[in-house]
């Protein structure tokens, strides 16, 4: 870990453990555990919760400590949890729950604090795939130069969009308008949702936070989780959350709308290597 960081979620404002809080190499932040139960010849009750971890620290400056105090209290008071990034990559909820000083001197004090992770995984953003508009009707191109009772259907647009995991992983869809009732399929899955798109607004499915969200062009938010389409849940082919399967997975819409999709990649613990 090159850089940690914590980030306030009442206020907005930095708290930089690279000093003058010196965490040093916070190994705390780095280890996993799942919690189980055993069976006979089984585990069930597989997961990962929030846990608690300490870590050690120097300060320099009386000020910053301050400073971070009340910025670590504004957090619990309001119960909002501000959010460790480590590298400027990986992310995480968190509240600073408790600072133990032990050896204090005039130039230097060293501290100890308790950290709660609760998130229970650490995450970053994948490559994002951006599609673009390529009809603006959604429906048909210009008609044929002849006089066929038919036009031209505009064929279905198509891109990629991989995820590097193993394992199935969330993702972040953000639909820009004009669009209405847009429908996006990534690999086998439908996601759809029966909303109107004003033009400068966009839609955002979070699909790690189960959110979706209609910003307009003036900047006003609604939630408009009622309008995604949910069919029948996980696995079933048009569930608005359904998280994208290992490896490259293809991406249609029909060209009327620009949109963006972007992989959560998710690790137990930040990844050792960049």
């Amino acid at each position: 870990m090159q850089t940690v960081v914590y980030e306030c979620a009442v206020t907005g404002e930095t708290v930089s453990f690279d000093g003058p809080l010196y965490g040093e190499t916070l190994a705390s932040l780095r280890g996993y555990k799942w919690a189980y139960s055993l069976g006979a010849h089984s585990v069930s009750g597989v997961g990962l919760q929030a846990r608690e971890v300490t870590a050690n620290f120097k300060v320099t400056s009386r000020f910053e400590l301050d400073r971070a105090r009340k910025l670590f209290t504004a957090d619990m008071r309001e119960g909002k949890p501000g959010t460790l990034v480590i590298d400027s990559r990986w992310r995480q909820k968190a509240f600073i729950t408790a600072h133990e000083p032990s050896d204090i001197t005039p130039e230097l004090m060293t501290s100890q604090l308790t950290i709660v992770l609760l998130d229970g995984v650490w995450w970053r953003e994948g490559a994002t795939v951006e599609c673009a508009v390529h009809s603006a009707e959604g429906g048909t191109w210009l008609d044929l130069p002849s006089d066929l009772p038919f036009d031209l259907q505009a064929p279905r647009m198509s891109a990629h969009v991989e995820n590097i995991m193993p394992s199935s992983m969330p993702f972040r869809l953000r639909i820009y308008g004009p669009s209405n009732n847009p429908r996006v399929r990534i690999g086998g899955n439908d996601y759809m949702l029966d909303v109107l798109i004003p033009s400068g607004g966009y839609v955002t499915v979070d699909s790690r936070s189960r959110a979706a969200t209609l910003v307009a062009a003036n900047g006003d938010t609604s939630n408009v989780l009622s309008s995604a389409h949910r069919g029948s849940g996980l696995g079933g082919g048009a569930y608005i959350f359904e998280p994208l399967a290992p490896g490259v997975s293809q991406v249609e819409w029909d060209g009327s709308f620009g949109f963006d999709v972007t992989p959560i990649v998710e690790e137990v613990e930040p990844a050792w290597s960049m």
